[in-house]
């Protein structure tokens, strides 16, 4: 039996699971440049600390937002971040 399966008779449980299944597909197929990140996230993807995100962020080294006193970070700026602090290896300069 699929988890997602309704079993028979009501379930609220099934109900969420649904909701979340659908919600889990949708961020999978969420552009960059939609997908909106906490601080709390970029931290872990990017294996920093809080304090170096703050520092990032002081120096507007990285783009981000703040609403009702929370900082949000598209994943795109991420992506800009990482791709202008790019190195290219020694074999792509010959």
């Amino acid at each position: 039996m699929n988890i997602f399966e309704e079993p028979r008779g009501d379930n609220a449980i099934y109900d969420l699971l649904g909701q979340l299944k659908e919600e889990i597909e949708a961020s999978q197929r969420r552009k960059p440049e939609e997908t909106i990140l906490t601080e709390d996230q970029v931290v872990k993807i990017l294996n920093i600390s809080s304090r170096t995100l703050k520092y990032l962020k002081s120096r507007r080294q990285i783009a981000f937002s703040k609403l009702s006193g929370r900082t949000y970070i598209l994943l795109s700026d991420l992506l800009a971040l990482l791709k202008s602090n790019r190195l290219d290896s020694i074999a792509n300069r010959i």
